[in-house]
C-alpha cells in the first residue's frame, strides 16, 4: 500500500523561499523606483566581478603615503633609540642597586 507523501514544515519553507526570492528581487527595483534593467544586469552578472575603476590611482596621493610612511618609520627609529637608551639605564641603576 503506498501512501500520500506530506511535505514537512522544512520542506514547504524551502519551496516558498525558492519561489518568492526572484519575485522579491524583481519586485523591489520597482518598489524603490530603481533601473530595473541595471538591476537584472546585476544580477545576471553575479557579484564576483570587480569594477576597472579600481586600478587608476592618484600619483600625489601615493607620494604623500610614501612621505607618511618613511616619516613613521624615522619616528619608530626614534622611539628604538630612546627605549634602548632607557633599557642602558635601567641595566646601569640595577648594577648600582646591586652594589649597594
Amino acid at each position: 500500500m503506498i501512501g500520500k507523501y506530506k511535505l514537512t514544515r522544512f520542506a514547504r519553507f524551502i519551496i516558498f523561499i525558492a519561489l518568492i526570492t526572484p519575485i522579491c528581487y524583481a519586485a523591489g527595483p520597482l518598489v524603490l523606483d530603481l533601473n530595473i534593467e541595471e538591476a537584472m544586469d546585476d544580477f545576471m552578472r553575479g557579484f564576483n566581478e570587480t569594477a576597472g575603476d579600481n586600478d587608476s590611482f592618484d600619483l600625489n596621493e601615493v607620494e604623500e603615503l610614501e612621505e607618511d610612511i618613511d616619516d613613521l618609520k624615522e619616528e619608530i627609529r626614534d622611539i628604538e633609540d630612546e627605549l634602548n637608551e632607557k633599557e642602558l639605564l635601567l641595566n646601569e641603576l640595577i648594577s648600582e642597586m646591586k652594589e649597594v
